[in-house]
């Protein structure tokens, strides 16, 4: 063994892997905030995640997304503004009816999920057509190929509409859906509906008769469905049509002519 000397001095073995214990450590204690500091950033590969693609491919919302969160705002957890992603989002396509950024604990590539809005009507007005969502708003200015069997609903108020626009209030939206279920659960076949210019009205052709009904869109949707219904068996049963309308529009009393 050689001897202690001036230049070489011989290191306890207990301070030696003390050093050593501190050293890795100290390594993995860097290795640690290292590892957080980068996790608190972003990078611009989001991924986008639909729940129907039938209006746009995923790109093209992708594309949107790239193009709003390419600042430095948007390049870390902090400053990352989710709800105005989608705010924008939903600005630009109006088929989004809701959607959330989820920004990854570990990871850096945001996750953002769109719910589509399921096309529910053909809306025509002043000869125009637009694809209407189940709660009267439209989102799209062009029909739909993938929904060309599209129940068309005809507004003749002609008012102007964009896409976008909220064209429907919400208790005729539940009245129209109301009696479309019904009649679906009946196995009755819609051929179209009709707003006329009469206040509160709402036409329904079917294609099995040569005659409409008439609905009062203030009333309850479940009775006035029933005497729609209940006339239509009553008429089968006495071997009689009406010649121009079915009108079930008061409680209680089914008028025809």
């Amino acid at each position: 063994m050689a001897a202690d000397t001036p230049f070489r001095k011989k290191v306890p073995e207990g301070k030696r892997g003390s050093f050593l214990n501190k050293l890795l450590g100290g390594l993995l204690l860097v290795a640690v905030i290292g590892g957080l500091i980068y996790s608190l950033f972003i990078n611009n590969d989001p991924k986008v995640v639909l729940s129907s693609s039938v209006y746009r491919p995923e790109a093209v919302y992708r594309s949107a997304v790239l193009a709003q969160t390419g600042g430095l705002t948007y390049r870390t957890k902090f400053t990352y503004n989710e709800q105005a992603v989608i705010n924008n989002l939903r600005q630009k396509f109006p088929e989004i009816s809701s959607g959330s950024v989820e920004l990854p604990i570990v990871g850096q590539s945001p996750i953002v999920s769109l719910t589509i809005a399921v096309p529910s009507y053909v809306y025509i007005n002043s000869s125009r057509r637009y694809v209407l969502d189940a709660d009267g708003v439209i989102i799209s200015t062009n029909a739909v190929p993938a929904y060309k069997e599209l129940l068309s609903l005809t507004d003749t108020s002609n008012i102007r509409v964009a896409s976008g626009a909220k064209v429907l209030g919400s208790d005729a939206v539940h009245f129209i859906n109301q009696i479309v279920s019904q009649c679906r659960s009946a196995h009755v076949l819609l051929s179209s509906l009709t707003l006329p210019a009469a206040a509160q009205e709402l036409d329904v052709y079917t294609k099995d008769t040569p005659y409409f009904t008439k609905f009062y869109l203030g009333g309850d949707p479940l009775v006035q469905a029933g005497q729609f219904l209940a006339a239509r068996h009553d008429f089968t049963a006495n071997h009689i049509q009406p010649s121009q309308y079915l009108d079930v529009r008061v409680n209680g009393k089914v008028f025809y002519k």
